[in-house]
């Protein structure tokens, strides 16, 4: 069985949306006022807005579709409006819809409360909307489905934070200023700014990895901490990088602002390097992270015979709430067969998560898993054109 992307890659598309629809609006309204007339940031900002909304949607389809067996249009809607990611969905789409309706009022027009300056009110509106938008993603991440609100408001100021840092140099480094100068000023903003970020990441980041991974080991033998191992690589090169920037290139631009357009193609690279670790950041958000005290209670037996061919073994608990699988297949598989592991946890709104096959013998395997949390998984395996699919129960 080969796992599903599907999850992560919108989770990405939701990231690079908010990125367009929220980061465009506050680089206008907090940095550079003049952006706001330029033809590419306002397609920018609108193409966030449709590809957060369309793809918000599809994800919700693709999901229910994995979750529920089939999908059709009632099951669609009975899956948006009564669940709890479906709900959150659609509070997404409405103020999503609500920022880009913001983004075409002119501001010295904007007068829906008197006495309230329209600048002030559509910095105050901005920032509401901006703040919910994100609040929606962390309520629909495995933080959010278990509902424990230092955890999702830990998760929310580091989703913020890394909107921040990457909407600040990626426009700082894709727009023309008028001068060399300007983009100097604008540096000097963007750089305290990113300061800021970047703290407000490391606190949160330390914070989150405390409360998900409470033994060292699950860094090695989870996928969730495997992927946070490499994210944490990435924001280390960023951070090397971004060090150079500050403490390099800004004290040289204050002499020669006449560098500053060569500057930007070094901001690219920071930029696409943050763009790496919003990659990793998508995939850590939809794999589940290890539950303590989650884990098969019981060893498990299994014996089925699909298409003349039969897999039996066991399933093993083992320590950290993991599971190690022993099985045989017979006949044994041809020399060139393939054989795929992967715990399905699309019932969870989660990946499956591929398992690292071992070979004990001719036709004998084992393979290692670990549990995200509680609930009944499925255990896929599939060769010789047959696929068994044994439930284990995870308490």
């Amino acid at each position: 069985m080969i796992p599903s992307l599907e999850t992560p890659i919108f989770r990405f598309a939701l990231f690079a949306a908010l990125v367009l629809l929220i980061g465009t609006g506050a680089y206008a309204r907090y940095l550079e006022p003049r952006v706001a007339g330029v033809a590419m940031f306002k397609r920018l900002h609108l193409f966030g807005g449709l590809l957060l909304i369309v793809g918000s949607l599809l994800d919700v389809g693709f999901t229910a579709a994995r979750a529920l067996g089939e999908l059709t249009p009632y099951l669609y809607g009975a899956y948006l409006t009564r669940t709890w990611n479906g709900q959150w969905v659609m509070l997404r789409v409405v103020v999503a819809a609500l920022l880009m309706w913001l983004a075409l009022q002119p501001r010295a027009e904007l007068k829906l409360i008197p006495r309230v300056s329209p600048v002030v009110l559509d910095r105050v509106l901005h920032v509401v909307l901006s703040g919910l938008l994100a609040l929606t993603l962390s309520m629909t991440s495995h933080v959010g489905s278990r509902g424990e609100p230092l955890p999702i408001i830990g998760d929310w100021l580091h989703l913020t934070g890394m909107l921040v840092w990457v909407s600040a140099i990626l426009y700082t480094a894709l727009y023309k200023f008028q001068a060399p100068r300007d983009g100097v000023n604008v540096l000097e903003r963007v750089s305290s700014l990113g300061v800021l970020a970047v703290g407000l990441l490391s606190l949160t980041g330390v914070y989150a990895s405390l409360v998900r991974l409470w033994a060292p080991e699950l860094l090695s033998v989870t996928q969730y901490g495997q992927t946070l191992v490499l994210k944490i690589a990435l924001v280390a090169v960023t951070l090397v990088i971004a060090s150079s920037n500050r403490f390099l290139w800004m004290p040289m631009l204050r002499r020669i602002p006449s560098r500053f357009p060569r500057f930007q193609r070094v901001l690219t690279l920071e930029a696409g390097m943050l763009s790496a670790v919003l990659i990793a950041t998508s995939a850590l958000g939809t794999t589940a992270p290890p539950e303590r005290g989650a884990g098969l209670k019981q060893i498990i037996k299994f014996n089925e015979t699909k298409n003349a061919v039969t897999l039996a073994g066991t399933a093993n608990p083992t320590a950290l709430g993991g599971v190690r699988l022993e099985f045989a297949i017979t006949p044994n598989p041809a020399p060139d067969a393939r054989v795929d592991v992967a715990l399905d946890m699309s019932s969870h709104g989660m990946s499956a998560i591929p398992l690292t096959l071992e070979r004990l013998g001719s036709n004998r395997y084992a393979a290692n898993g670990f549990f995200g949390m509680t609930g009944d998984f499925d255990v896929v395996i599939s060769s010789q054109n047959a696929a068994w699919r044994v439930t284990l129960p995870s308490r």
